[in-house]
This record gives structure tokens, sequence and C-alpha cells, in this order.
């Protein structure tokens, strides 16, 4: 049995073209702490390269926001990234499916056991802690897995695709849940399990995140490294684009804010408009690199007002994951899966 049984099966008749964009910058902050994962093509990776399963694509992203320290954000991505890449499942697609939430948890538990571990043998301890947001894309299937204030907003088009009028207009809809004192469930789940207090919208008056990799010294308090895990199954022509990024800018940002920014940066790009519309296939090999740099540009300049303009005084990074509408690999058409969001929490 699944864990996403009430869903619809993956459809793998072609595959929603992708283009990837990141920027960062360290902010007021003395030091970068934050890291980021951008694989693509991280299908090359799993079984050490040696993959024999379905899925057509496996790529890998995400947003590690480290606090105390950089080296549990650091040790998380590189951990992260090897554990999945030796436990994805090399069944079919129905396997990957029943397989997935599993695999996501162990390796989520895994790494943050392995880095309490590194740290109590340091003198003095590490302190140090990370949130962490990933993001498997398996054909057009993403698989997301949080824990922490990182979050994953997704660009979708309002109305039908048949409705030509409100399909002009994108909404952003925030797919991760903030884990944070001040959500009622979490505060509710901090005081079940040790009865902390919770001051000022902070752990004990001093963590911000009621989830993440390492702060051993809360662990005992109920911050946990346990993830959400979710599946949204993308649709061509409804969903524009992804943003995964740190705090630092979703404190500065809504999510309705970033998605609107974006919206207009692409379409002022000449080129990026044309492929984000569909109405030019992908660059080749020699136009890509100029395509790559549009697509940082639109995340550096993003990340720029809310480090300059707009005060965020922390690390902000942000990927930029753009979905060309009239793009798709060399395969069959898709049958369409309709119009509303096929995405579901798994606690």
């Amino acid at each position: 049995m699944s864990l996403f049984d009430d869903l619809p099966d993956p459809v793998t008749e072609y595959l929603i073209d992708l283009l990837v964009g990141t920027a960062a910058e360290k902010g007021e902050r003395t030091e970068m702490q934050d890291t980021h994962l951008n694989i693509p093509d991280f299908v090359s990776k799993v079984a050490a390269g040696a993959y024999s399963g379905e899925a057509q694509r496996i790529s890998l992203f995400g947003v590690f926001d480290g606090h105390g320290g950089a080296r549990a954000a650091h040790f998380a991505k590189q951990r992260i990234m090897e554990q999945l890449s030796a436990k994805f499942p090399s069944g079919d697609l129905a396997q990957i499916e029943k397989d997935i939430k599993r695999i996501l948890l162990d390796v989520y538990k895994k790494t943050d056991e392995e880095f309490l571990r590194e740290a109590s043998r340091q003198r003095p301890h590490w302190k140090d802690g990370s949130t962490a947001t990933t993001v498997l894309l398996v054909n057009n299937t993403l698989y997301i897995a949080n824990i922490g204030d990182s979050a994953v907003v997704i660009a979708r088009y309002r109305g039908k695709q048949e409705d030509k009028l409100a399909s002009t207009s994108l909404t952003g809809i925030q797919l991760t849940r903030d884990h944070t004192p001040l959500d009622p469930g979490e505060r509710e789940r901090l005081a079940r399990t040790s009865g902390i207090r919770i001051i000022d919208g902070r752990v004990n008056g001093q963590l911000e995140v009621s989830r993440s990799f390492g702060d051993y010294q809360f662990k005992r308090h109920g911050v946990t490294c346990i993830p959400d895990v979710k599946k949204y199954e993308l649709v061509r022509g409804r969903d524009r684009f992804i943003l995964i990024a740190c705090d630092g800018l979703w404190k500065c940002f809504s999510p309705q804010e970033a998605v609107d920014k974006v919206d207009r940066l692409i379409s002022a790009n000449p080129t990026l408009s044309k492929f984000a519309s569909g109405e030019e296939m992908l660059p080749e090999t020699s136009d890509s690199h100029a395509t790559q740099r549009a697509l940082n540009a639109i995340c550096s300049e993003l990340v720029q007002e809310a480090v300059l303009q707009r005060l965020s005084g922390d690390n902000v990074t942000c990927l930029l994951l753009l979905f060309p509408q009239g793009a798709a690999s060399k395969l069959p058409s898709l049958k369409e899966t309709g119009d509303e969001a096929h995405f579901k929490l798994a606690n």
C-alpha cells in the first residue's frame, strides 16, 4: 500500500522540461550558514550511476538554512545526497511510490543521528542546527520533505486551462508547512512531548524552529528531525514554476509577492518569456549559458531585494525551478490530470 493511495498514479508519458536558477547572499550576517542542492541529473548518482529502474528523470533540489554555525547545514546536504543516491528504489514507479516516504523518513533520521554523534565528539560540543527542505523530482512527480521554516512555493495558473482569461494570472501556493512554535500543531506537539516553555515564539526563548537537524540541546525538549512529506503531481500548462527558499526570503516576501515578482521578471526577459510560454524550444548548448545566466539573475534580483531593500538581515538562498509551458521531452503527449492540485501532507 502506498502512502499516497488517494492520489492519481504518476503519469509518465512525457516529461515536463525544466530550467533551474539559483542565488544566495550572506546579507548582514558575518557568516554564510545556508547551503543548497541543485542536481537536475541526480539519476546519474543513484546506485553509483548504475540505476536501472523505470524513472526516466530523477532530480534533487534542496535548501539548508543553518543556525549557530554552518556545519549542520553542510553535513545534512552531503549526507542526504549520499543516502538518497544509495537508497533510492530500483524497481518500477509503483515501487518508488510505495517506498519513498519510508526512505525519506529514514534518510532524515539517520542524517540527524550521524550529525549529533559527530557533534558530541567535539570539544566543545557543536551546537549547530539546520532546517532542510528537499524536493525529489521523479518524472513529473514532486516528493517534498521538510523540517523547519524553509519553504516550497508553486506558481499555478488560476482557473482551468481552457479559461484563457483566468490562466493569465498566477497564484502562489506554499506546499510546505513551517515548523515553528507559532504553528498551533507544533506548539501542541512540543507541549505534549516536553512541556517546554514557548517564549517570544521560540523554544525556550531561543530556537525559532521546532524541527531541525542538530540542535542537540533542544532535542530533549521535543525538537525533532522527522519531516513532513508531500507529493505533488506537476501538470503542464498549469504549473509555471517553483521557488525553494529559506526564511530569510519568506520573512520579506509573501508567497504571492514572490510569485508575482518572478513572473514579471520572466515576462520582461525576451528569451525566458519565449521558453516559459512554449513559443520556442529549450536552448541548444550554444545558448544554454545565456539562459542559465538569465535564470540566476532573476533569483539574484529576488534575493537582493530581500537583503538590500526589505532588510532581511539574514542569509538568503533561493532556487527557481521553471517549467516551460509548451516544452516536453521527445515522448508521446501526456494525458491531462485535471485542474485541482494533487498534493497531500503525510505526517
